[in-house]
């Protein structure tokens, strides 16, 4: 008679058997349990402990469910959660169904997951902002909108993240000027505020414009300007004319040349002293400095006048 006699939790029992981390006493419970013993909760367990050989062994059950949850998390989600991958992988071998992993777990192991655009793009800020360069690496091998990229660069210029920078300012049509949401700051202007004198050097290099700066904030980080201007000379004071910044002194202060090209002269300034205008006609012997401030507005898209009209050769006659 097997009245009053109470039956084994086997389900309990090897969960038990699970914490143990022994496979050994995991086989003894399966080998004593009944055909239909529940192990889905066993195999959480092991997942989240990152016992691989228990996960391989409780993933060849005939009847486990390989995608159940618990407090809306799945086994997938228990083993990558937990930096388990090892135990993912056996998982998915064994068939458990990728697609039901949410975006925060799949970024625990992307080679592991496919991901949409629009995951692609969430996952870009947070990448930057746990200075993970490889991530954000991965991340702009996809189809990320501008706006999002935009606001990418803000964030790595704010956190000091040179690497992230120097991939975004690769990306073709990046508005190096572009200001916040607030309208207050750029890319520029928030590696300044927060001392990143590294990311703004870069910004410089990849076409960032002091003048886009507030005047308040161009007195402020006036010896940071001077420094990136050594590397990135130029600055844009619209179509026609740009300033050169030639260097500094302490008794005269800045020292600087203005192209203008509409009225096609050369004004050198000394502090805040302006020379005679020259013309270029006259400034021919520096003619390579004109184009080179030329060339510099025509890549930023400035519609700036040629420097020098084009002028017919003289043709020797010949004698017949």
């Amino acid at each position: 008679m097997t009245e009053g006699i109470v039956q084994p939790n086997w389900d309990a029992k090897l969960i038990d058997a699970v914490k143990s981390k022994d496979l050994t006493v995991v086989e003894d419970v399966l080998d004593q349990a009944a055909p239909d013993i529940k192990a889905e909760n066993a195999l959480i367990w092991a997942a989240h402990l990152g016992l691989e050989d228990i996960t391989r062994r409780l993933a060849r059950l005939e009847e486990i469910n390989l995608n159940a949850e618990t407090k809306g998390k799945c086994v997938l989600e228990w083993a990558l959660d937990s930096g388990h991958i090892g135990c993912a992988e056996i998982l998915l071998e064994a068939g458990a169904d990728g697609t039901l992993v949410k975006t925060p777990y799949k970024k625990r192991c992307p080679s592991l997951f496919s991901f949409s655009d629009e995951e692609w793009a969430e996952m870009l800020i947070p990448a930057i902002k746990e200075n993970n360069d490889e991530a954000v690496k991965n991340c702009l091998e996809h189809n990320i909108p501008q706006d999002k990229l935009q606001s990418a660069l803000l964030w790595a210029a704010h956190l000091g993240n040179e690497g992230a920078l120097r991939q975004l300012v690769k990306i073709p049509h990046m508005d190096m000027d572009q200001k916040d949401d607030k309208n207050t700051h750029n890319a520029l202007s928030w590696a300044l505020t927060q001392s990143h004198i590294g990311c703004a050097k870069i910004l410089v290099q990849a076409g960032a414009d002091y003048t886009s700066l507030s005047n308040e904030q161009q007195k402020k980080y006036r010896e940071s300007i001077r420094t990136l201007r050594a590397i990135q000379p130029y600055q844009a004071v619209n179509d026609d004319i740009v300033i050169k910044y030639e260097g500094y002194t302490v008794d005269t202060g800045d020292l600087t040349q203005i192209f203008n090209f509409k009225k096609r002269t050369v004004t050198e300034r000394v502090g805040e002293s302006l020379g005679a205008p020259v013309s270029f006609d006259q400034f021919r012997a520096n003619a390579e400095d004109i184009r080179e401030a030329y060339d510099w507005m025509k890549k930023r898209n400035k519609k700036t006048p040629a420097p020098f009209s084009a002028r017919p050769r003289k043709l020797n006659k010949r004698h017949s």
